[in-house]
């Protein structure tokens, strides 16, 4: 029966995002992730390209794996995330029943030097003993996994029983009092465990507030980011709106250009078909008129004595000299007769053309202070697209 803070430790922290089990020899990658060693060996067996599965970061360069035997010598080269080591084997301890190591009934608390749970009364008789009585003994419902691994004693690599003491700043080794004796007796500045773990802790906690600060600036730099979209998706909605007010107002402009255009084409052909009328009726009669005369010259020509010929051409000879005159000026008449004509300025055409291929061009400068304005003007109207660079300081 696990504790809800041990069961919660090894849900969100000691758990291989690959296998998804507690980690077996959890390995620190460039990328600060962690994985199993099996499990990073698998994955870099099935992808060449070396990428963490989780960010696609580069675990290694694919051309080490030819300096070296294989990719174990490469994985091996990482560096052991021996925090989550720790971390993993007390999650596995507070993940067992908590039975009692003595008598077998309910624990209630834990030594911390020896990881055995013990109930009240045997909890006791541990902190009794000589053997034990320097063992800190901790209240169990309230261990965490965390603070189980803080507290374990730290063993040296090679003499596995004996304390660390010692730190090797040469080796990066922490050692016991033997190691120093046989194997680091040449190495200088060899201090106390305790002060070295004093100083490591004190630039831990400097670069962890640095890494706070770096991560809430970026955090803040992303939400600016995602305002800055908020706003943009804003704008260019505003904007698409504003285009088609501004394309519907051009297009009700050209409908009434081809509307007056189309009403003054039919009006001047109204009044140059008035004309015309006027024209033809009057011609028309003038027709009648010249040919009854035709006809009264011809009958005459034709069917007339002499003495009748001479009184006709008498009295037709002035009528017709006023009708032949008449054509002349009506002939001249219809030679001024309006045409309709329409006149298309092929030059003012270009001009609108151009410029509205050019309206809604958008021309994108660096960042500088204030908006980019882009401004185009036709017919009347005038479009300014303006973008407000966004500049975010890390």
């Amino acid at each position: 029966m696990a504790t809800a803070a041990g069961a919660s430790s090894a849900d969100n922290d000691t758990e291989c995002s690959v296998c998804h089990e507690l980690f077996k020899k959890p390995k620190l990658l460039p990328c600060a992730h962690v994985l199993c060693r099996h499990c990073l060996l698998s994955w870099l067996a099935s992808n060449t390209d070396a990428l963490c599965p989780l960010c696609r970061g580069a675990i290694a360069d694919p051309k080490e794996k030819s300096k070296t035997k294989g990719w174990e010598e490469v994985v091996d080269a990482l560096p052991d995330d021996v925090a989550m080591a720790a971390m993993v084997d007390s999650t596995r301890v507070l993940s067992q029943d908590h039975v009692c190591v003595g008598c077998k009934s309910a624990a209630v608390s834990i030594c911390l030097n020896c990881n055995d749970m013990m109930c009240k009364s045997c909890g006791d008789l541990h902190t009794k003993f000589s053997a034990t009585r320097d063992h800190k003994v901790e209240d169990l419902s309230s261990m965490t996994a965390e603070e189980l691994a803080a507290s374990q004693p730290d063993h040296c690599s090679v003499h596995t029983s004996k304390p660390c003491e010692l730190f090797c700043p040469t080796h990066g080794a922490a050692i016991c009092h033997l190691c120093a004796s046989a194997k680091h007796r040449a190495c200088p500045d060899l201090t106390e465990l305790a002060e070295a773990a004093d100083k490591s802790r004190e630039e831990l906690s400097r670069m962890l507030t640095s890494l706070l600060t770096e991560e809430q600036q970026l955090e803040e730099a992303v939400a600016a980011l995602e305002r800055h979209l908020e706003a943009t998706e804003k704008v260019v909605q505003e904007a698409v709106a504003e285009i088609d007010r501004t394309c519907d107002q051009l297009e009700n402009s050209v409908k009434e250009c081809r509307r007056r255009l189309k009403e003054m084409t039919l009006d001047a052909k109204a009044k140059v078909k008035d004309t015309v009328l006027t024209v033809k009726v009057t011609l028309l009669d003038h027709r009648g008129r010249l040919t009854s005369h035709r006809r009264v010259a011809d009958r005459t020509t034709r069917g007339s004595t002499n003495k009748g010929m001479c009184d006709v051409t008498r009295a037709l000879r002035d009528r017709v000299k006023d009708i032949l005159d008449t054509c002349g000026q009506r002939r001249a008449h219809l030679k001024a007769v309006s045409m309709v004509t329409l006149i298309i300025d092929a030059a003012a055409v270009s001009r609108i053309e151009k410029e509205l291929s050019e309206l809604g061009q958008v021309k994108i400068s660096p960042a500088s202070v204030g908006p980019v304005q882009v401004r185009t003007s036709i017919m009347g109207f005038v479009v300014v697209v303006a973008f407000y660079p966004l500049i975010v300081s890390l």
